[in-house]
């Protein structure tokens, strides 16, 4: 029988707290920060912005000097692969020239073998 009324009871607090408006509640940290805020004066405030456009200048920076390091590694990146290629490259023009003599070598021998037979 208690099953039964817990089961009920939950029902109908789920039931009333769905039709209540969600506020937004402010945090301790957050209204802490608040009436610190409020509690500065100009001088004190503008101290603090002054603090707070460093930090962001310091960030911005921080982040640029990163993104300029990441592009000196992928420009670093490019060159290794372009070396790569153009090592590939000059090999491959390398074994067609062997290719193309073995080839010439090929066909002279076939042609001076055909000529001692037929001269037998």
């Amino acid at each position: 029988m208690m099953a039964c009324r817990a089961g009920s009871g939950a029902h109908s607090a789920t039931i009333e707290g769905s039709h209540r408006k969600s506020t937004p509640k402010k945090t301790p940290t957050r209204a802490r920060a608040g009436s610190d805020v409020d509690d500065l004066d100009d001088a004190e405030f503008g101290a603090v912005l002054e603090r707070m456009e460093a930090w962001k200048q310091d960030l911005a920076a921080s982040e640029l000097a990163l993104r300029e390091s990441q592009l000196a590694h992928e420009h670093a990146m490019l060159e290794v692969a372009s070396a790569r290629r153009s090592e590939d490259f000059s090999e491959c023009l390398q074994r067609e020239a062997r290719n193309a003599e073995d080839a010439d070598t090929a066909r002279f021998e076939r042609s001076a073998f055909t000529r001692a037979i037929i001269a037998q």
